[in-house]
């Protein structure tokens, strides 16, 4: 889950109920959003469905108290920021693997040139500067914080080059699926035209509990969280 808050993910806060995580992604990657059903499972109260007027995939999960903890922690006056625990949150490779897979790009070439980049311009500097020490503590991946100016506002992303991109590749590759792995170096990875990612998380074998069920499993998100407290997941 973690990875999808530093991503495309929004958490909503309804203003009562708690607040739900929204992920959305194109038709393309509807595998996607199907795998990281089956990890949340019963946090989510339905399964991923296809909008077909924006042709966009959509997965929410249910309103929890426990979302609106991470909600203040990753959000200040309406902005998504990067808390100054981040390395407490981000840990796990699988957390990486969300991020890339919803915020990463690649810059591959002929010959041997190839370049990764998290797409991390909601960021300000220093909270980019933060991450790569994060990154470089954590997981032994070196980056940059890199940026560029368009009408006159400095956007940023973290690069990840020659000195990073095999052990970043190394940590997440097994979890990238099939839709995503376009963005995997070809000569870093194994291949193979269809990839399922493992599953971590056991998964419940009711996803949706009956309308009016209270006790909501947290036992998954527990298990991913520093000190065992009900955050967040990859």
């Amino acid at each position: 889950m973690i990875g999808s808050i530093l991503g495309d993910g929004y958490l909503h806060w309804n203003g009562y109920r708690g607040t739900s995580l929204e992920v959305r992604q194109q038709e393309a990657h509807g595998d996607y959003l199907q795998w990281l059903y089956r990890e949340l499972g019963e946090l989510c109260y339905r399964s991923p469905y296809l909008r077909h007027d924006n042709h966009q995939w959509r997965l929410y999960t249910r309103y929890l108290p426990e979302l609106t903890e991470l909600r203040q922690t990753f959000y200040q006056n309406g902005r998504k920021v990067v808390p100054e625990e981040i390395g407490r949150y981000l840990t796990d490779p699988i957390t990486l693997a969300v991020w890339f897979m919803e915020d990463g790009t690649s810059d591959q070439r002929i010959g041997d040139h190839c370049s990764l980049y998290l797409v991390t311009n909601c960021f300000n500097r220093s909270e980019n500067e933060q991450l790569c020490h994060v990154l470089a503590e954590n997981f032994g991946v070196t980056t940059a914080v890199h940026s560029s100016l368009m009408r006159g506002k400095r956007y940023y992303r973290l690069y990840i080059g020659a000195a990073g991109r095999e052990r970043f590749v190394k940590l997440i590759e097994p979890y990238v699926v099939s839709s995503f792995r376009y963005k995997l170096p070809s000569a870093l990875v194994a291949g193979g035209a269809k990839h399922e990612p493992p599953s971590i998380i056991v998964t419940p074998q009711r996803l949706i509990p009956r309308r009016g069920e209270i006790g909501v499993n947290f036992a998954p998100i527990k298990r991913r969280l520093p000190n065992g407290s009900a955050k967040s997941t990859g």
